[in-house]
């Protein structure tokens, strides 16, 4: 019996320190500071941000509105309040154009701050405005037509919805869903996995090490996607409304069974349907699988 309660009470202890500690991994102490403001007369809006999360929504007005929060958490109350007055930002228009920017500001005597930094921009722009965005580690919402959109962004999460006019992408490390796009796109992605939908205009893509996922194209000038050491998939409910040009240097053409087989070739395999067709639908795959799926 002794034995029993001995070895209950050894698991209760373990089952105490285990609460505890969990607990106390809880316990973080967030310090904050909040920045609204709106802007008029400005003709382009550049972002420059790190671990940050970027919300961009086009709306009817003619001026921006800037919501922006910065953040210290820690699990020392002090040490959260202090590291926040290390986290700057800049958030002010000169010729027309509105400058954003977070950054850390340490001086040669300041210990290296202990806490996890994060910034949040939050904005609503007018449609004709040229929109220039860098980014790292955080994330970036995009929705509504601009007149002209520059994204960079590495370690980031994208969301890109309803865009259209001008847009160049590039992409390094993350993932990126766009859906409804039209105009003109070009998008350059590295060990980034893309998930483009209901899309029109003409777009140019690139892919290095990655997944790319086309479903439901739309009417297209023309869509050109090269691919190297990448999985890319095709996905439409007809096959006939565009003109489809795939092929592989080093890897298969998945393609469903009314379609028949692709044509193996010295170096991969190729397809070719529906030449006539104005709307055009180019991949080429140079390391890598192709897959056609039916909706």
């Amino acid at each position: 019996m002794k034995k029993y309660l001995h070895l209950l009470l050894i698991a209760l202890c373990i089952a105490l320190i285990g609460i505890s500690t969990s607990f106390s991994q809880t316990m973080v102490y967030v310090a904050t500071k909040h920045i609204n403001k709106d802007f008029s007369d400005i003709k382009a809006i550049e972002i420059n941000a790190e671990k940050a999360d970027i919300e961009i929504e086009v709306w009817g007005n003619s001026t921006v509105s800037l919501s922006m929060e910065i953040s210290a958490k820690h699990p020392s109350k002090a040490t959260a309040a202090n590291d926040i007055e290390f986290l700057k930002y800049i958030a002010e228009a000169k010729n027309g154009v509105l400058f954003l920017r977070n950054y850390l500001l340490l001086s040669q005597k300041d210990k290296k701050p202990e806490s996890n930094f994060k910034t949040k921009y939050v904005l609503k722009i007018p449609a004709d405005k040229l929109l220039e965005v860098k980014n790292s580690f955080g994330t970036v919402r995009v929705l509504g037509k601009t007149e002209k959109l520059i994204l960079k962004t590495e370690f980031c999460n994208v969301s890109l919805g309803q865009i259209g006019g001008v847009s160049q992408i590039k992409t390094k490390y993350g993932e990126a869903n766009i859906s409804g796009i039209s105009g003109d796109l070009n998008l350059e992605s590295e060990r980034t996995n893309i998930n483009l939908s209901d899309f029109s205009g003409i777009i140019a893509m690139k892919s290095y090490y990655g997944e790319v996922l086309l479903t439901k194209p739309r009417t297209l000038s023309s869509l050109t996607c090269m691919a190297e050491k990448s999985m890319v998939s095709l996905k439409m409910a007809n096959f006939k409304s565009h003109k489809l040009i795939l092929s592989t240097s080093s890897g298969q053409i998945y393609l469903p069974s009314e379609l028949g087989k692709a044509i193996t070739q010295k170096n991969g395999q190729m397809l070719e349907i529906n030449s006539k067709e104005n709307s055009n639908i180019k991949i080429h795959n140079k390391s890598g699988n192709i897959t056609l799926e039916k909706l």
